[in-house]
């Protein structure tokens, strides 16, 4: 699922961790990332973010949750980068639908009730999918 500098083994599985955890949040918020904003807070370079993006999207796909690397965007258009659409084997065109699915899927009902139904039991999912 297009090219890679780093190998699954080679990612911070903390980093990896709380990316997942933070860009679930992201979608319950409604709102898009900057590659920069996930450079500044996790210290991931930016030449590397693109992988984390994409190991982001193979652990949505292994779970069936929606594409959240969709929403990492970059500040220049606004949009995922090139290799996003390379990964998702998609065009531009298609983009607002697999925003909109995240969106969807991780809305949460203003009652607080729920708050941390999405992040709840992330962990062995995420450690599972480092071990395959």
């Amino acid at each position: 699922m297009g090219r890679r500098n780093l190998g699954k083994e080679n990612l911070d599985t903390v980093k990896f961790d709380m990316l997942v955890r933070f860009m679930i949040v992201a979608a319950e918020k409604k709102r898009l990332v900057e590659y920069s904003e996930i450079n500044k807070v996790f210290g991931i370079p930016l030449e590397d973010i693109r992988d984390y993006a994409g190991y982001l999207g193979d652990f949505c796909y292994t779970n069936n949750y929606p594409y959240l690397n969709c929403l990492i965007i970059n500040t220049t258009n606004g949009m995922p980068g090139d290799d996003f659409f390379t990964w998702a084997e998609d065009t531009k065109d298609n983009w607002g639908e697999y925003v909109a699915e995240s969106f969807s899927y991780f809305h949460l009902p203003i009652d607080n009730s729920v708050r941390f139904r999405n992040t709840s039991g992330i962990s062995s999912k995420i450690e599972e999918f480092f071990s395959n």
